[in-house]
């Protein structure tokens, strides 16, 4: 801890020491510097306000000499737009002079039961009795 106070110490009194100079300024002279250090500063605010400015102007002449060219050039081009809408052609019939008819009679689509396939009957008396079915064979 001692170390650390006599280093803070001694780099005081070498600032210190630093400061203080064997020159001495009258008060004119200090004006003088003052003046000139302020000349300096201004000029240079100046130059770098300008410089700024500068870079501003042209990014904005680039920006509107670009959106010149584009409406001249959206203009040059010659757009033919959407197409004009397609007509319906006229519906031709067929010529046919006959008159429209189903293809199938409505009878024939629904066939009738088939009663020759029986094979045998039954009689009055409740007896069996062969007959013979459509294929003609005996039972």
């Amino acid at each position: 801890m001692k170390r650390f106070n006599l280093l803070w110490i001694g780099l005081l009194v070498i600032g210190l020491s630093a400061c203080l100079s064997d020159q001495e300024y009258s008060q004119e002279e200090v004006q003088q510097l003052m003046q000139a250090e302020l000349d300096r500063r201004i000029t240079n605010f100046k130059t770098v306000r300008a410089k700024r400015c500068r870079e501003e102007l042209l990014e904005q002449a680039v920006t509107l000499a670009d959106s010149i060219l584009l409406v001249e050039s959206r203009a040059s081009v010659k757009d033919p737009g959407r197409p004009a809408r397609v007509e319906r052609p006229e519906l031709r019939r067929p010529k046919d002079s006959l008159p429209i008819a189903p293809l199938f009679r409505r009878d024939s689509l629904i066939p009738a039961p088939d009663t020759s396939l029986r094979r045998d009957t039954i009689g009055e008396a409740g007896n069996r009795k062969s007959e013979t079915d459509s294929l003609n064979i005996q039972h």
